[in-house]
């Protein structure tokens, strides 16, 4: 029998030493294919001298978008933001110039309150909460819901296993997770900041993913809370956060839930600590209705049935400037200037999109990546440009700027000839405060080229992280003007770059090893250091 063992023993190491030349086989054989794709391709950027629509025309744009009011998908204001853009395809000379309806339930609140021992609390809804069935109103009822209140700190999994929260209104902490420079750098493909205005240090909140929202709000429900009331302890001091669903599924938040300022917070922390039982009253009513979004699509023909693809999307939460009245300005500074050359020097189709749905489950994009894939659209590359804001920060509780743009990431599919080619556009236009990231990192693409690249589409998607865009003040003084035409013809030398160049190179994804390994070593770092604290 001992034989037997040392047999069996002998053979199971036979097999792990083989699967383990296997691997390096072909991790060898992925670096040698990696380093000749890097090695082989030329990346020249040679564009035109080109005059793209000015700062002052771009702005324009974007305060006629604002002046239509609140443009959540599915309202008056969206549906006549899509009209102005149509309008204004067909006006710069693109072909087949038309709306997409894409049906989509429209959440709206009507009416909310807080008041916790008899004194009433400013609060905001928090959106697309107290979703039950998909299209059905919602109500508190006429006396609201009454429960005791409890704090149950930022709600984490053991915050719950301390306080029985069934039946109650649950208050918890909302934090937001931190964007440091110095992360993004590290693992970028390329950064571009000569005057070093964001150094490693630079910091500031995220506002698109919550650190543990919405999993506490998740929690509570789940413990059998009847209410949730999240404090913005990392915003600005106000309430107006006009959330995103973080979704792609209706009806993922059962109970009502309410936003507090983090001013309005602490005193309400302050409020539960003078008595042992604490009473409140939440209320929460409004409706669901069936609505149409409207994806707004345009073409330049070229010679070929290839196609560059440029996208935005125009819904937003408010009457939003940089949230995306801006990205889609950009947009339409592209489709006038090359609606002004004539098709037969264009090699390459051009299709100019702006998408609705990005504040409700991306009903839009994902009906547009199935008709390109049912109609066999050869799209080679998706261009997505969103958020030109200026950056802002809260000095002594006023918003206040910095005298910069926003810092700015581009994510760019690993392609070594679009990595090369899009570093040169941003330094040739000097595109400050602008980092190149890969798409494979654990962050995804927080963009609304998410779903394309999850569908396995090439992508250049700029974008930047103001912590105001889900705000009211995210107005048109929030936009960084100075940088409209900038963006804009650095775009268009990208695109007119990629016109030349065959679709092969410009699709192709090859894994690069250096930007790999950086990007493992990083991993491994910050797991260290969260193992560490």
């Amino acid at each position: 029998m001992p034989e037997m063992k040392g047999k069996k023993s002998k053979i199971l190491n036979q097999k792990v030493a083989g699967l383990m030349i296997l691997f390096l086989v072909g991790a060898a054989v992925l670096f040698v294919q990696g380093f000749r794709a890097w090695a082989s391709e030329k990346f020249v950027l040679n564009p035109s001298v080109k005059q793209l629509p000015s700062n002052e025309e771009i702005l324009g744009w974007i305060q006629d978008l604002c002046n239509f009011g609140y443009r959540r998908p599915g309202t008056e204001a969206d549906h006549q933001a899509a009209q102005y853009i149509l309008d204004k395809f067909k006006e710069f000379g693109l072909e087949k110039a038309h709306l997409e309806p894409v049906a989509m339930p429209l959440w709206t609140a009507e009416k909310w309150s807080l008041t916790v021992n008899g004194e009433d609390i400013p609060c905001f809804y928090l959106s697309h909460s107290y979703w039950i069935k998909e299209y059905e109103g919602f109500s508190a009822g006429p006396e609201g819901i009454r429960a005791e209140i409890v704090y149950v700190g930022e709600g984490r999994e053991k915050d719950f296993r301390k306080v029985d929260v069934r039946g109650k209104i649950v208050l918890a902490d909302v934090r937001f997770s931190q964007l440091y420079q110095s992360d993004s750098v590290g693992v970028a493909y390329f950064a571009y900041d000569p005057n070093n205005t964001a150094p490693p240090d630079w910091h500031q909140a995220n506002p698109y993913s919550p650190n543990n929202f919405p999993s506490n709000f998740s929690r509570a429900a789940q413990h059998g809370a009847v209410g949730f009331v999240g404090i913005l302890t990392d915003y600005f001091d106000r309430n107006t956060y006009y959330n995103e669903l973080y979704g792609e599924e209706p009806c993922l938040w059962p109970i009502p839930g309410l936003w507090l300022s983090k001013s309005d917070g602490a005193s309400l922390k302050e409020l539960l600590q003078k008595d042992s039982t604490n009473q409140a009253t939440l209320v929460l009513d409004g409706k669901i209705v069936p609505a149409e979004a409207y994806n707004v699509i345009g073409f330049l023909p070229g010679k070929t049935d290839e196609i560059i693809m440029v996208h935005s999307h125009h819904d937003a939460p408010w009457a939003s400037a940089v949230e995306d009245a801006s990205g889609v300005a950009e947009v339409l500074a592209l489709a006038k200037y090359f609606g002004s050359i004539p098709a037969d020097q264009r090699e390459k189709t051009l299709m100019f999109v702006s998408l609705d749905t990005h504040f409700s489950m991306y009903q839009g994009h994902l009906a547009l990546i199935k008709e390109i894939r049912e109609k066999k659209m050869n799209v080679i590359v998706d261009i997505v440009l969103e958020h030109i804001g200026k950056e802002i920060v809260e000095t002594d509780g006023k918003l206040v700027e910095t005298g910069f743009v926003e810092p700015r990431g581009i994510f760019v599919t690993e392609n070594p000839y679009l990595i090369s080619l899009v570093s040169q556009a941003v330094e040739r236009h000097n595109l400050e405060r602008t980092v190149l990231l890969p798409t494979y990192t654990i962050l995804g693409v927080p963009t609304d080229a998410g779903d394309f690249n999850r569908a396995g589409f090439t992508i250049i998607s700029l974008i930047s992280p103001p912590l105001y865009i889900y705000d009211l003040v995210d107005t048109p003084d929030k936009v960084a003007v100075d940088q409209l035409n900038p963006v804009a013809t650095a775009f268009a030398d990208i695109i007119e770059s990629i016109d030349q160049t065959p679709s092969q190179v410009v699709s192709k994804q090859a894994w690069i090893p250096r930007y790999r390994f950086r990007y493992y070593s990083a991993a491994i770092g910050y797991i260290i250091r969260m193992l560490k604290r």
